[in-house]
């Protein structure tokens, strides 16, 4: 009657084994046999025999679902052939407090803190022998189950060797024995038959990645279309294996769904993400909901993007949405995305973290597309390193911003002569910055070493779409997102030495008060700033640019802006107010 029950209850669960055979081994690599006393795990030696255990009605049917293999785990999965042990995934990565698990078909997989931020299986076969799991092993008929293995994962159990082992054999012949003791000058320990070994060896390291041997092989019985066949199991600590020694011609070696019979026993780990947790989204671009499964979209991050885990997290249907965080200078944004879409450590390919300006805050967004394509912008949150943005690829005309590639391709160029910059340098430099004069802009681009030289020092720095006009310098372009860098670098002393970097910094901060719109205008009460802004006709109609950095609170942002095909200087000014205030209000109120 309760063999039954199990069968009823599981039969779903286990599936016809048989119909989803593992393909069979190429044979490769030898093991290494000892036969000599082996350390077994002391928990593996002293298991008492347990009560048995009816299994739990199963109350997830995520159980079917078939995720991807988290990015956490996935050169771990793809070095140590999980394809052949692991399977699928039938969850997503799981936040647990500090660690990230992964369910398997065949395992749990963890990394963190407590694995010294290694990835290890859990001991999944180890912990349902000491449950006493009536769960059945090989098939939804089969006559063993966890609990018969606890008999035989003792350490009375030990046997020695059989009498026609040889160690100097081939182990796909002679199979492996693994000593764990002497006896009266006999070594005993666990012998594994010779149909395992090819698993074993497509498997690699096996010791490693499926642990210890915890049982003898086993004998038992199952059903397969109405004929009783009979199977030799063994178990290990993360896996159990067996194969059918009456099927014809050489038996395939299949992998017990431990997993699936893991969750069958205690669901799937509760789902308590630590608060304030990093995590990566995945998408590129990927939308961000507003609520698990819906709510709308209220942001697009357009590459790997870190956000912060908000400690919740909910089932809906089959997948798992986790509530995330991200900052944005000040002030902190939230919304759901799928846990499929996230990896919990920084992803190998992870480089400039963009997203929308609807990230910063929808207000902002819908101001630059007011604009259309007229408008271009980037903004940088260096605490973060988060980039947000809008059209931020399109070049347009830098007019007097062009002023700052010359000011630091100049000062870079003295710093590698060994000089000071000279008495009529700093006059020009000065006049240059602080009140836009073109004539010191054409002295300085000259004695800079003009197109030619500051090309190079730009594409040297990372700084590659600029595009410099030799007929009209004001008519140089570059992107938004390049001016941005641009300034990163000069503020943060990546491109200039100490003096000349605050030197550069101050003439930006000097700029007349007539020339202080968009950056400094839109600055916070009490923020410092520098900056420089181009203005004037242009091929794009009247153009009005800003671009600089702000100073608040301890707090830095640094932004670009382009506005074209404007009217006047006065309908340009009030665009780039308009849109930089929605920008610093979602940031900072």
């Amino acid at each position: 009657m309760l063999a039954a029950k199990i069968r009823t209850l599981h039969s779903w669960l286990i599936g016809a084994i048989i119909g989803t055979l593992l393909a069979a081994i190429v044979l490769s690599v030898a093991v290494v046999v000892s036969a000599q006393p082996r350390q077994q795990r002391s928990t593996a030696q002293k298991i008492t025999m347990p009560e048995a255990t009816p299994s739990p009605t199963l109350a997830y049917t995520n159980l079917a679902a078939n995720h991807p293999i988290g990015g956490d785990f996935a050169t771990y999965y793809q070095k140590n052939n999980g394809a052949v042990w692991l399977g699928n995934a039938i969850s997503p990565e799981l936040p647990d407090q500090q660690s990230i698990v992964q369910i398997f078909e065949g395992g749990l997989l963890r990394v963190g803190p407590d694995t010294q931020n290694q990835v290890v299986s859990d001991p999944l076969v180890q912990q349902l022998i000491v449950q006493g799991a009536m769960l059945p092993l090989g098939d939804s008929s089969a006559s063993l189950s966890y609990a018969a293995l606890a008999s035989t994962a003792q350490y009375s159990e030990l046997v020695p060797a059989p009498w026609w082992w040889d160690a100097t054999k081939d182990p796909l012949v002679v199979g492996i024995f693994l000593a764990q003791t002497m006896r009266q000058g006999v070594a005993y320990g666990y012998y594994i038959p010779a149909n395992f070994v090819p698993l074993l060896q497509k498997i690699g390291e096996w010791q490693n990645v499926i642990g210890s041997v915890l049982t003898q092989a086993l004998n038992g019985t199952y059903s397969l279309n109405d004929v009783i066949h009979h199977y030799i199991l063994l178990g290990f600590t993360h896996a159990v294996l067996w194969y059918d020694s009456d099927a014809q011609g050489t038996p395939m070696i299949h992998t017990q769904h431990v997993g699936n019979d893991y969750v069958a026993m205690h669901g799937f780990p509760a789902v308590v993400p630590m608060l304030g947790q990093v995590a990566w989204t995945l998408g590129s671009p990927m939308a961000i909901n507003g609520s698990a499964n819906g709510g709308g979209e209220v942001a697009h991050f357009l590459t790997p993007f870190s956000v912060q885990l908000a400690g919740d997290g909910k089932w809906v249907g089959h997948d798992l949405w986790l509530h995330i965080r991200w900052v944005n200078f000040l002030k902190a944004r939230n919304g759901w995305v799928n846990a499929d879409q996230l990896m919990l450590s920084r992803p190998a390919n992870a480089g400039m973290q963009i997203a929308a300006l609807d990230a910063l805050s929808a207000q902002t967004q819908a101001a630059a597309e007011t604009q259309g394509s007229n408008v271009t912008m980037s903004i940088y949150d260096p605490a973060t390193d988060h980039y947000y943005v809008y059209n931020p690829n399109r070049l347009l005309e830098m007019a007097s911003m062009f002023k700052i590639p010359i000011l630091v391709t100049l000062l870079h160029n003295i710093e590698q002569e060994g000089r000071e910059l000279t008495d009529a340098e700093q006059a020009d430099l000065a006049a240059m910055i602080e009140v836009s004069d073109n004539d010191a802009e054409g002295r300085m681009y000259d004695d800079s070493g003009g197109y030619d030289s500051i090309t190079n020092y730009m594409h040297t720095i990372g700084i590659t779409d600029i595009q410099i006009n030799t007929s009209g310098i004001g008519s140089t372009l570059l992107s938004p997102l390049s001016s941005v860098r641009l300034i990163e670098m000069l503020r943060s002393g990546k491109v200039l030495n100490a003096q000349h970097t605050q030197y550069a910094l101050n003439l930006m901060a000097n700029v007349v008060p007539s020339q202080r719109i968009g950056v400094c205008d839109t600055a916070p009460s009490g923020a410092s700033c520098a900056m420089k802004i181009g203005y004037g006709p242009a091929l794009n109609g009247f153009l009005m640019d800003s671009m600089g950095t702000v100073t608040y609170q301890g707090h830095v942002y640094d932004i670009a802006i382009y506005s074209a095909f404007n009217t006047d200087f006065g309908t340009g000014a009030a665009i780039i107010d308009t849109i930089c205030s929605s920008a610093v209000a979602a940031m900072t109120n």
